[in-house]
């Protein structure tokens, strides 16, 4: 799997909306399942990139095991998406948008 396999063509908009950050991430979470999914020995594999990844946040054993079964069994990309991130964005740049200070 590449990731547009991951991300279909008529989805590119809607990816390329996202901050650059979750962009980022988001192909870093591609190369991670990609991975485990050409990996014979899934757990292993899972270990491997939970140590690999250990200092990024989100990115622990749990959560590349819920993420890997996401996947699995249907889901689409946006079940990658970190959505408190995307509305933390978007609420900060709304009320930017309409000069109120944030601290």
């Amino acid at each position: 799997m590449n990731s547009n396999d991951f991300i279909p063509e008529n989805d590119m908009d809607e990816f390329c909306s996202l901050p650059d950050e979750l962009q980022c991430e988001m192909r870093l979470w591609i190369e991670v399942l990609n991975s485990i999914i050409r990996s014979e020995n899934k757990a292993r594999e899972i270990r491997a990139q939970a140590y690999r990844l250990s200092g990024q946040r989100g990115f622990s054993r749990c959560n590349i095991i819920r993420k890997y079964y996401a996947i699995k069994q249907g889901g689409n990309w946006r079940r990658l998406v970190n959505h408190a991130k995307v509305k933390r964005r978007d609420a900060v740049e709304k009320k930017y948008e309409r000069g109120i200070l944030i601290h």
